[in-house]
């Protein structure tokens, strides 16, 4: 999990991120984009997702309209 602040929580069966850990970094926001991309990432893979057709631009760009 990135950022190296993120910790998983064995009693609640999931990954965490401290607020007074993002709250302290230089860039806050790059830390929580980098959690939610790496929980992402970590779910797709062991969901066994199509990540491909999920991540498709042409779905992107439709729901940016």
């Amino acid at each position: 999990m990135r950022p190296a602040s993120a910790f998983y929580h064995p009693t609640m069966g999931e990954f965490l991120l401290r607020y007074d850990d993002v709250r302290n970094t230089d860039a806050p926001e790059q830390a929580l984009l980098a959690f939610f991309q790496s929980t992402y990432e970590a779910g797709a893979t062991l969901g066994q997702w199509d990540r491909e057709e999920l991540e498709r631009e042409r779905w992107y760009q439709a729901s940016k309209k």
